[in-house]
């Protein structure tokens, strides 16, 4: 820098030591702007604040995924004694990006698995309405077969019994999913606290279990033996 022949090269070589630092920054704080929270707000206020034990909670309670007393108090201190105020924000996106990750894992998960449950759902309305377009004698030596092949195999016996016992505790989920869903859609809080792609994985899970529900139902019903006149 002293041997730069002006002030402008000088500026510039500094500028270029600084550029993989800063365009950390830069990345750290346009991941957080996806984020459901502000990085950079929070930042702010806690290098603003004078108590760290107040700083740290406020971090535990926005911060997704951190939940650890100690790597907050850490991360305030860090916070704190950073350069500026990008450096502060790229430090809370940090800490954040791992459950933010997460979420957008689940995000894609469901999205796969609702998906199936989709073209499952679609071809068992069809062997639903397949079986229902059978006559009565067809239908009965259908039943008359898998009776036979349930007296010559426990598992095949089982089937009945346990699609039921399914369909009942996936009914149950899907009660407490519907209440779960209530208490999200009203309580700004929890919405708030959620990182970017958790509500959204959280809602294609509903809809998964829901048509799990309907499509066990559905086998259920079209594999009951009658009971022998």
């Amino acid at each position: 820098v002293k041997g730069a022949g002006c002030e402008k090269s000088a500026t510039a070589l500094i500028s270029k030591a600084a550029a993989p630092a800063c365009d950390k920054a830069k990345a750290a704080v346009k991941t957080s702007a996806k984020s459901n929270f502000c990085a950079k707000s929070l930042a702010a206020k806690v290098r603003a604040s004078k108590c760290d034990k107040s700083a740290a909670k406020l971090l535990t309670s926005t911060v997704p995924g951190l939940k650890c007393e100690k790597s907050a108090a850490k991360l305030v201190s860090a916070v704190k004694g950073a350069g500026c105020e990008k450096s502060a924000t790229a430090l809370i996106s940090k800490a954040a990006a791992p459950a933010c990750e997460k979420a957008k894992a689940c995000a894609s998960a469901s999205k796969s698995s609702c998906a199936a449950f989709t073209g499952l759902k679609t071809s068992w309305t069809k062997a639903g309405a397949e079986l229902a377009s059978l006559s009565e004698k067809d239908a009965a030596a259908l039943h008359a077969k898998f009776g036979a092949l349930a007296q010559r195999s426990k598992a095949v016996q089982l089937f009945p019994a346990t699609t039921q016992t399914l369909v009942e505790g996936v009914a149950m989920l899907d009660k407490m999913n519907s209440y779960l869903e209530k208490q999200i859609a009203s309580n700004a809080k929890i919405r708030e606290s959620m990182p970017k792609g958790a509500s959204e994985a959280f809602a294609s899970q509903v809809k998964s279990i829901r048509d799990a529900s309907q499509i066990l139902a559905t086998v259920g019903q079209l594999f009951q033996v009658p009971e022998a006149k």
